[in-house]
């Protein structure tokens, strides 16, 4: 029973020895343990039997392998730190033999190569921006431009714009909630009884909102009800 319990407690620090070789003072500690409970018991079976059984012949090497290798990792590890700290100290070393002009040079050098990696940077998202902001201008179109497409064909129109999400610029009429309680801005569209209205569920943005505002909305349209075109799930965004 103690035989088996050392066999158990040995694999189990083997394994566990195995999952945390990168670590390898963990690795290495557990590799320890294992071989104390595990050893023992195999030199009990070669006293016990004379002769070293199939079991241990494979046993013997695969942790004499594993030993050897958690011991490559530890130097291999610490020839890696040894190493760096070795550069380390060179650098501090060549730093500190420099004159105070070549100093300052390097620091120049290194401010300027810091500012134009901070112009570039701003120039890549100049770009984006642009790139987005163009992209958007493609995809907007203004409340008197969406209805008169209803109003000129409605079936043409549909293909168009029905069931596709896009921009929609336009001034406020009127901020309303439907018999549903659901709010709506409407659009003018310049006509006296046709509107865009574009609803959406955000009460605060709505309440800030003031007749005869310039807005942009993005949503889903949902084509002409009555005399207006309705735009769904709408957002409202910045004017560019």
């Amino acid at each position: 029973m103690k035989t088996a319990l050392k066999w158990i407690v040995g694999i189990g620090c083997l394994l566990f020895g195995i999952m945390s070789i990168t670590t390898s003072v963990i690795g290495g500690l557990l590799f320890l343990i294992a071989g104390a409970f595990l050893i023992p018991p195999i030199f009990e079976k070669i006293n016990s039997s004379g002769k070293i059984n199939r079991t241990l012949k494979i046993i013997i090497p695969i942790f004499g392998i594993f030993v050897a290798f958690i011991l490559v990792g530890m130097s291999a590890s610490k020839e890696v730190e040894t190493a760096f700290k070795e550069i380390e100290r060179k650098k501090a070393k060549a730093y500190a033999n420099l004159t105070e002009e070549e100093k300052d040079s390097i620091e120049n050098e290194k401010r300027v190569k810091d500012s134009l990696k901070i112009v570039e940077e701003q120039k890549q998202i100049e770009l984006k921006k642009q790139s987005e902001i163009d992209e958007r201008k493609k995809n907007t179109i203004s409340s008197k431009q969406l209805y008169s497409a209803y109003d000129a064909n409605e079936v043409n129109a549909d293909q168009n714009f029905k069931d596709k999400s896009f921009y929609v610029t336009g001034t406020v009429e009127e901020i309303k909630k439907d018999f549903m309680g659901d709010i709506y801005v409407t659009l003018e569209t310049g006509e006296l009884y046709s509107f865009v209205h574009c609803y959406f569920d955000d009460e605060n943005t709505a309440a800030k909102l003031n007749k005869g505002q310039k807005v942009t909305f993005k949503g889903i349209c949902k084509g002409m009800v009555m005399t207006s075109v309705t735009m769904k799930d709408c957002k409202l965004v910045d004017n560019i």
